[in-house]
């Protein structure tokens, strides 16, 4: 499962999902949320704006589009999904991580508009499923591969990974 934004750009992420989606012959769900104006509060007092029917219907509109230029991408893939909702990402994403074995997010989103924040962390503890955090800018793994290799610190975290994995963590506790 990956998370598209509605309103950043996160295009690298798809990719990255696509691949990962095309290398394991998986299920591809691609999840959009996004909340109308919430209430808030101005000199003490509480400021509801019901959103009407023409904001759900850009709203809408706009999470369609965007499902079917995700779908779009995803046509070599065994199946793709789009799941929508005109709700809190994280709540949506934290909700629909019943069908997904791996789910992926951006990075914190720092802005002020709190219509499209998904915190890594809050959908860690609510989803129950394995998350993995991809940077706005993703790097290819094939240039990944090959700067890493031969580097001194390739080596040693390639060495202090093999001490965890061939370790017997019976006997230390």
């Amino acid at each position: 499962m990956v998370h598209v934004d509605v309103v950043r750009d996160c295009e690298q992420r798809i990719q990255l999902a696509l691949a990962l989606a095309d290398r394991l012959q998986a299920t591809l769900i691609g999840v959009a949320g996004l909340s109308l104006r919430p209430a808030f509060a101005a000199g003490g007092v509480v400021v509801y704006h019901e959103p009407s029917e023409d904001d759900c219907r850009a709203v809408t509109a706009s999470l369609d589009e965007i499902g079917r230029r995700f779908r779009s991408k995803g046509q070599h893939l065994k199946q793709v999904e789009w799941r929508t909702a005109l709700e809190l990402p994280y709540e949506l994403v934290a909700r629909e991580a019943r069908a997904a074995d791996l789910i992926i997010v951006g990075a914190r989103h720092t802005g002020s508009n709190v219509c499209d924040l998904v915190e890594p962390g809050v959908i860690l503890l609510r989803a129950g499923r394995p998350l993995l955090v991809a940077p706005n800018v993703v790097t290819p793994p094939s240039f990944a591969g090959s700067w890493w290799r031969g580097r001194r610190r390739a080596s040693a975290a390639a060495r202090c990974a093999m001490r965890f994995r061939f370790c017997n963590w019976r006997k230390r506790f």
